[in-house]
């Protein structure tokens, strides 16, 4: 039942025009109970369940997660994940319990002095060398009770295996891949198959699903002997996918009694493992990256390998990767967040041969936008457009280079979105439920691909230009389909930045919101004023700016939403403070007593805030009256 203050908040949200109200955030950053602690968050224990009832009765009715792809034990980045399998760091053991085929993993005591000392930590940060333990020492003792389940015949230890088989029958041989991975990452001691050599493994498990045609027999061979010789690893990677799976499951169940949707995150980047596994399908030569921007000048060399343009036809090999990739997420989520989906329709690539990467990527080129490129005649055959539609005065990594695109043209560059969206339809899915992580770069064959299937992108408030009128990042120049927010995962909390910019930045910043949320001239002045010179009722102000923008879909970062003031991941970089901030156990409290102080993201008095500003489809009375309520309702 929809308690009264939650009841208005949701009133408030439909009045406003906002469809959905996102909460985002990534499974490692998930609170844990004490007793379930393992050193990383999770959505499926106890605490994040408890985190999500906290999240509901704010009025959010979509979780926005990160990607959920298997991490390498060396590289906590969500964004360099598996595109297929889940991660066993997300596993719950309290929820494990719960379920068949973990029945008795209530407790880990038997997993020493390990569990203990990861029991023990914050909760604050992420420990990762203590989760991997402590899921190594998890899947051991499941792996023990799948064999005494075995031994019995019991139910729990035949839907495993039903499980199992199909996966085995899919279409596009993942499960396959990634076992063999696991089987030869435990031979070599190291996930990274570049550290692989002979002995302990051979020369073709480098190539062990692209080997060259005098080694195909030997690799069939040895694809075939890896899973019979080393069972026990084999049944170890499965065992942790299907625990995922039914977690999984449970977990967007208890999602649906809530009333919150649960949206995906498909990141553009390869993982280690899926470069191994799918090496034959990538260009030769070439990495993608991010030219030159507004927020990152330098570029980003980011190392990801691409999919062959030559493979990416309607039947061909690649665009059928991307279609069972997307086609599981879509049977996993309620709608999906496609990361930089630059890289689906036209991908900055550099030479992976340049020793300098920085000046590799700034020398790179827009794939499918190449005709006569001098310094990347390999790429010339991939070109769609033709030089007379290229604007030779702009830099190539502009978003104007390419022009005057024709109909037939947009179906090239767009055939893997369209597949997207295809999948998306049969399943019943609306087409606002797949969202684009356009943020300041829009090259026109992109913005072309978007437009025509009305696909929205995201305006991060943060980065506004007071004094550009056209500035992607202004509220007023969003549209219905769009994402807003004040920050995302890889900027500044608004508590933070705050601090750090200048007067005059807060200053002209006001300005814009005063020119949103006042009527005269007068009384714009006054509340810039009034805002310049309190950052309590700045911050208040820029969430209520994100109610009053067309955009129909609001987002908050949970750091965002908390106060916090601690920057997640700080893009470009590598550290032991990425990608490692969590929700404190104490998030109810201090969410309390921070809204109380104005330094938090107050949803109550932003929408009333909003309310008092924008006419809607009800009377002044009875919106002001809603407004009364939302003010008097105290916090959550």
């Amino acid at each position: 039942m929809v308690d009264t203050r939650t009841a208005n908040i949701k009133s408030a949200l439909a009045l406003l025009c906002v469809d959905r109200f996102v909460l985002a955030i990534h499974d490692q950053s998930f609170p844990s109970d004490p007793d379930e602690e393992s050193g990383r968050g999770t959505p499926y224990g106890k605490g994040g369940w408890a985190f999500l009832d906290f999240v509901a009765r704010l009025g959010f009715n979509v979780i926005q997660l990160g990607p959920q792809g298997l991490t390498s034990r060396t590289d906590p980045s969500p964004y360099n994940g598996s595109i297929f399998a889940k991660d066993p760091l997300s596993l719950a053991p309290h929820s494990l319990s719960r379920e068949g085929v973990a029945e008795g993993l209530s407790t880990l005591d038997d997993a020493g002095e390990l569990t203990r000392k990861a029991a023990a930590g914050s909760g604050e940060r992420v420990d990762y060398a203590a989760a991997w333990r402590f899921t190594d020492a998890l899947l051991d003792k499941a792996g023990l009770r799948l064999a005494a389940l075995r031994d019995r015949g019991a139910p729990a230890a035949t839907e495993f295996e039903r499980f199992r088989k199909a996966l085995r029958g899919e279409a596009v041989n993942w499960f396959e891949r990634d076992t063999a991975y696991e089987i030869l990452s435990s031979i070599a001691g190291t996930d990274d198959w570049r550290r692989w050599g002979p002995p302990p493994t051979t020369p073709v498990d480098q190539c062990l699903f692209s080997p060259p045609r005098n080694l195909d027999a030997q690799a069939r061979r040895r694809r075939q002997e890896l899973p019979a010789r080393y069972p026990d690893v084999a049944d170890r990677y499965a065992l942790a996918q299907y625990l995922l799976h039914v977690q999984h499951d449970s977990f967007r169940k208890r999602l649906k009694s809530l009333g919150l949707l649960l949206y995906g995150d498909a990141q553009i980047g390869f993982s280690h493992r899926d470069r191994w596994a799918w090496r034959s399908l990538f260009l030769d030569g070439y990495f993608m990256g991010a030219p030159p921007s507004r927020s990152n000048p330098e570029g980003q060399p980011w190392g990801y390998p691409l999919l062959n343009p030559d493979l990416m036809h309607p039947g061909g090999v690649g665009l059928e990767l991307v279609k069972a990739r997307f086609g599981k997420l879509l049977a996993d989520y309620d709608g999906l967040r496609i990361d930089h989906p630059h890289g689906l329709v036209c991908p900055w690539v550099y030479r992976s041969s340049d020793p300098d990467p920085i000046h590799a990527v700034q020398s790179g080129a827009r794939l499918n936008c190449t005709p006569g490129l001098a310094d990347h005649t390999e790429l010339v055959r991939h070109a769609i457009v033709s030089e007379e539609q290229l604007d030779e005065s702009c830099a190539r990594h502009d978003d104007d280079y390419v022009r005057d695109l024709r109909p037939e043209q947009v179906d090239r560059f767009g055939v893997a979105i369209e597949a997207v969206l295809q999948l998306a339809r049969d399943r019943g899915f609306p087409s606002s439920s797949v969202l684009c992580e356009v943020l300041s770069t829009w090259p026109a064959p992109l913005e072309a691909v978007m437009t025509r299937h009305r696909l929205g992108r995201f305006c991060v408030t943060q980065k506004a230009l007071p004094h550009e009128p056209d500035d992607v990042y202004r509220s007023e120049n969003t549209k219905p389909q769009d994402r807003i927010m004040v920050g995302n995962h890889d900027t500044q909390p608004l508590w933070s930045l705050v601090g750090t910019q200048t007067d005059t930045w807060r200053r002209d910043r006001a300005g814009l919101l005063a020119l949103h949320m006042a009527g005269d001239a007068g009384e714009r002045e006054d509340l810039q004023a009034k805002l310049a010179a309190d950052k309590r009722a700045f911050c208040k102000a820029m969430f209520t700016e994100l109610f009053l923008a067309p955009a129909r879909n609001v987002s908050v970062f949970f750091t965002d939403l908390l106060g916090m003031r601690e920057t997640y991941n700080q893009p470009g970089t590598v550290g032991p403070h990425n990608w490692t901030l969590r929700v404190p156990r104490d998030y109810a409290r201090l969410y309390a007593k921070r809204c109380a102080r104005g330094e938090a993201f107050d949803v109550e008095a932003s929408l009333a805030a909003a309310l008092r500003v924008r006419s809607c489809d009800v009377s002044e009375g009875d919106r002001i009256a809603l407004a009364d309520r939302l003010e008097q309702g105290g916090k959550v």
